[in-house]
């Protein structure tokens, strides 16, 4: 039964070469599968490597760069139709909350979510509405 709690160390079959280079290129914020196109090998070989050290996956980047603040006036493009008849619907909304992973928008009806995945594939568009002077 003690040998159940045995973690098992075993050396790593990656140069200390190879290790740092996966380390700089993790450090300049590139994805598992990011980093293993340039290294050539699986995605899963990454992560492993990542898990093994500790390391937290680093995150697909915000497009865009865009970051919300509560109160915000916003123009949501939402997906409608499908196959050849599909559009984006435009709807004007003001962000309600912000998380780390995702935004609440209060549209006219209803209220919807917005995350950096939706934003970087393209199926949610956002435009931010100019302010009014005065």
């Amino acid at each position: 039964m003690a040998g159940l709690n045995i973690v098992n160390k075993r050396k790593s079959p990656l140069s200390p070469e190879e290790n740092e280079r996966r380390l700089k290129l993790w450090r300049q914020g590139l994805t598992d599968s990011e980093i293993a196109k340039v290294v050539g090998c699986h995605p899963g070989s990454i992560r492993d490597w990542r898990n093994i050290r500790g390391l937290p996956p680093n995150g697909p980047a915000i497009a865009n760069n865009l970051e919300f603040s509560p109160g915000e006036r916003l123009e949501v493009g939402l997906p409608y139709g499908r196959g050849e008849a599909n559009t984006t619907k435009w709807h004007r909304g003001t962000v309600l909350e912000v998380y780390p992973r995702f935004t609440i928008v209060q549209l006219e009806k209803y209220r919807v979510t917005v995350s950096p995945w939706e934003l970087k594939e393209g199926s949610v568009k956002v435009r931010r509405l100019e302010r009014k002077a005065g």
